[in-house]
């Protein structure tokens, strides 16, 4: 302790001597820890910008290893302070690589080489790592330029090789870190050269290890070096390139781009992996501690077994029967197997480990409770690297429930049998390639063939040729989707020859998993059905003239197809019949809208319950979106079954639809504000007034009946504003005196209010028209009012109602400045009249305006009529 605590006084006292030392050397410079340089570089060859840098590094690094200290007596070499050791250069190099070949004599030389150059190149860069953080503490370096100074002249003064950094060489601190150099003296290639060793590859791995391991600590960055030319196998020099591990493959070829010798002597390079086998080692824990987690969490209970068959691993999820994995390894798991599985389970594991076959088991496991549980096991072989088996390992799956289902399925079937077995339909079961497995004794009287005499064969095979390809490929496309169907009309060949027409309908059955096993059915007899159906074909050619002549498109498509379609079906999409025979549904509409359709088409043939009327989008030729109305309904179309579309181009229909409801809205709006701004107002004010009489004082008769008399005039008001609101709403007076006097009220209403004189005339007028007959007219002649005080300016109006034995005409004609009838028909915003017009012709009738300018318009409507006898 004594000689220790010296020691370290007298390296103190050295620092401390030194540190004097370069504060004499270094007055007046920049930095207080900058060394004078000496005038020549001799441990390092470096670009003339950097050479002040190095220099610097060479006077400390010298002065560091001037203070050496040997001690052959204690086994010592002490340099600064620090012990160091010697080590041959021929050991560390060509002696290690010939014990790893030799260790690895049973494998491939390549292999033993890529093991020795890993593991020198992860102990140098350690090293390199080490002394660098070392001697940038010492001398208490920041900047990395003078970091990395220190390393190469440490370099040399330790034996390890003299560098010469190339001036091309680009040392920052991020990815574009670049360093080409040369070690001209490596100690790698000395020790293969004077051993007289042949070598194919850079073998100065230790050199690019240390060098790269400096720099990286250097720079703060990763950084791996390796040599491209070596002397050792021949190479003018031994030369390295250091980067980033992502760059470092580019600079490479960068640097060997023409250079074809060198290519061809060395066509590819090792990029040395710092500290792989570190890496797999973590990546193969990682990779444990996921398997193990994804075993543990999933509801299969994982197990292995060595070669005697004894338990050597049971997944924790065995507690959910009670039972801790511990006490079942070894040859503890036999006793919760059911006695009578033991000898089947066991013969199937013997099997296992004597012919490395799979042999899948289910067998009964007893929990601590006693209860009974159905297992699946699936086991595979494990196998040493000579291929012999170790022992098995596999999982076990519970499926009992499946166990349960299996046994009330074998209960249904037995019912099913007893069943369908006295049915007047045909029941059938067939498996996934549509081979009967099962057939009711009903087959004989529909087809005269026996259930035996239709087990193996397929459905397809009673039928003619062309409808066995048809209804093969339909039951194809329907077991693709395991989804049932319904409604299925086939022909099959009698026994006797004639034809019988069938009636198919089927649901699929699925196993566990939802893997489809086939499907079960049953056909009817529809033969004569379809003979009396057989006359409609016949009127299919005046099907054809009447939706000629039709405004709906009408098409008629088979198997998603149009089949046919009339002309207003091409006018409404703007294509040729030609363009749109053979085309589908998403030749029209929109991409959005087709799995609706779809679903429709499939619900339909599968023959479920969905909505025969429809709306969708669709996209005409020109590529306008229009709105439609689509019904569809199934139709045998020349004798094959088709489905009948009718499209209704209904998109002005919407629009006006939408205008329509706005301009509703609006007036709700407009009456509810005049109900809270008139009404509401005068009411207030009235009762504020009656409030008051009911707590003053009157003495004087006068004022009182004055307050009253104001009082009834606000509820007057109040009184006609409710009326005015009432008929606008519906007028009282429709209802209790007739159209004509509700006509009447409203010209001189129409009067008082706008100033315009109104003629109300009638002529013929009996009985009363029905009540939506008298609305109506009294509706249209109320907008045609409301109109000629919005934009007619006129001074006149005559409204003249007459009526015949049929029909009953309403005029309405004023003064005013007129317009152009054209105009107003081409406009979407006069919902007033286009609300009038399609009322009037939803009810059968006839809507028309005329107007010339400067000399009035005029409104007029015919409807037909029905007396009331009210």
């Amino acid at each position: 302790m004594k000689d220790e605590r010296k020691t370290k006084k007298h390296l103190i006292e050295e620092l401390q001597q030194v540190r004097a030392e370069l504060a004499k050397l270094t007055a007046g410079k920049e930095s207080p820890h900058d060394i004078s340089p000496v005038d020549v570089l001799t441990t390092v060859k470096v670009s003339e910008q950097f050479a002040p840098l190095f220099q610097k590094a060479q006077e400390y690094v010298r002065r560091y290893f001037a203070d050496k200290k040997e001690s052959p007596s204690e086994g010592t070499i002490e340099i600064f302070g620090e012990r160091y050791v010697l080590v041959r250069a021929a050991s560390l190099s060509i002696a290690f690589f010939k014990i790893v070949q030799n260790l690895y004599r049973d494998k491939e030389k390549t292999e033993a080489v890529e093991v020795a150059r890993n593991l020198l190149f992860d102990v140098a860069h350690a090293i390199g790592l080490a002394d660098a953080r070392s001697f940038h503490k010492k001398m208490n370096l920041i900047d990395p330029i003078e970091r990395l100074s220190v390393g190469p002249v440490l370099f040399s003064h330790s034996g390890w090789a003299f560098v010469d950094i190339f001036p091309e060489s680009s040392p920052t601190p991020d990815e574009n870190y670049y360093l080409i150099y040369d070690h001209p003296y490596s100690f790698e290639a000395d020790a293969w050269i004077r051993a007289g060793e042949a070598t194919d590859v850079p073998i100065c791995v230790m050199n690019a290890g240390y060098s790269s391991g400096w720099c990286e600590e250097s720079f703060g960055i990763p950084l791996v070096a390796t040599e491209i030319m070596c002397r050792a196998k021949g190479d003018d020099c031994c030369r390295f390139i250091m980067a980033p591990p992502t760059k470092i493959e580019g600079h490479i070829r960068k640097y060997m781009k023409g250079k074809t010798r060198m290519v061809a002597k060395r066509p590819s390079y090792e990029i040395p992996d710092f500290f792989s086998r570190k890496r797999v080692e973590e990546e193969l824990r990682e990779s444990e501690q996921k398997y193990r987690a994804l075993v543990e969490n999933t509801n299969d209970i994982a197990y292995s077994m060595d070669a005697q068959g004894a338990l050597t691993y049971l997944a924790p999820q065995v507690r959910r029967y009670g039972i801790e994995p511990e006490e079942a390894l070894g040859a503890g798991f036999w006793e919760f197997v059911f006695p009578e599985d033991r000898e089947r389970l066991a013969g199937d594991f013997e099997r296992t480990l004597a012919t490395g076959e799979e042999f899948p088991s289910q067998f009964r496991l007893i929990d601590k409770k006693g209860g009974v549980h159905w297992l699946e096991e699936d086991g595979k072989a494990l196998r040493d690297e000579s291929g012999g088996i170790t022992g098995i390992s596999g999982m076990l799956r519970d499926i009992t429930e499946r166990k349960q289902a299996e046994e009330a399925l074998r209960e249904s079937e037995q019912r099913f049998r007893s069943l369908v077995e006295t049915t007047s339909d045909w029941v059938w079961d067939v498996d996934q390639n549509g081979v009967y497995t099962y057939a009711s004794p009903k087959v004989k009287d529909l087809l005269g063939y026996g259930p035996a005499e239709v087990i193996g064969k397929t459905p397809f095979d009673f039928m003619p040729a062309e409808e066995a390809e048809r209804v093969e490929g339909l039951f194809r496309a329907i077991a693709e989707s395991r989804e049932p169907f319904a409604g299925w009309e086939n022909t099959n060949l009698h026994k006797d020859g004639r034809r019988v027409v069938l009636d198919t309908s089927g649901v699929p059955i699925l196993d566990a998993d939802g893997n489809l096993l086939g499907y079960r059915g049953i056909d009817r007899d529809i033969t004569e059905r379809k003979r009396a159906e057989e006359a409609l074909r016949e009127s299919e050619k005046k099907f054809r003239n009447l939706t000629e002549e039709i405004t709906d498109g009408v098409a008629v498509t088979v198997d998603g197809k149009n089949y046919w379609v009339n002309k207003a079906f091409s006018d409404i999409f703007g294509y040729t019949k030609k363009e749109l025979i053979g085309k589908g549904a998403d030749f029209v509409i929109v991409p959005e809208e087709m799995p609706k359709l779809l679903k429709n088409m499939r619900d339909r043939l599968a023959g479920r319950d969905v909505p025969f009327h429809y709306e969708s989008i669709a996209r005409r030729k020109d590529g306008k979106k229009i709105n439609i109305s689509v019904s569809a309904k199934k139709i045998l179309f020349e004798n094959k079954q088709a489905i009948q579309i009718v499209i209704r181009d209904i998109t002005e229909q919407k629009q006006f639809a939408r205008r329509l409801a706005r301009a509703h809205e609006e007036e709700r709006r407009r009456l509810s504000g005049q109900l809270h701004d008139d009404l509401g107002q005068l009411l207030t004010v009235a009762k504020i007034r009656v409030d008051r009489l009911r707590d003053a004082q009157f003495d004087d008769l006068v004022m009182l009946t004055r307050e009253l008399s104001e009082v009834s005039a606000l509820l007057d008001s109040a009184l006609e504003n409710t009326r005015d609101l009432s008929r606008r709403l519906r007028p009282p007076l429709l209802d209790q005196l007739g159209l004509v006097t509700a006509l009447r009220a409203l010209g001189a209403q129409f009067k008082s209010n706008t100033g315009i004189v109104a003629h109300v005339e009638e002529e013929g007028l009996g009985e009363r028209f029905p009540e939506e007959t008298e609305l109506l007219i009294y509706r249209v002649a109320q907008e045609a009012l409301t109109n000629v005080a919005k934009h007619a300016q006129a001074s006149e109006v005559h409204v003249s109602l007459t009526v015949d034995d049929e029909h009953a005409q309403l005029t309405v004609t004023d003064n005013g400045k007129g317009f152009d009838v054209e105009t107003l028909e081409n406009r979407t915003d006069c919902l007033g009249v286009r609300s009038m017009r399609s009322r009037v012709t939803d009810s059968g009738g006839i809507f028309r305006i005329t107007s010339e300018l400067t000399r009035g318009t005029t409104v007029y409507v015919r409807l037909p009529l029905e007396r009331s006898e009210s």
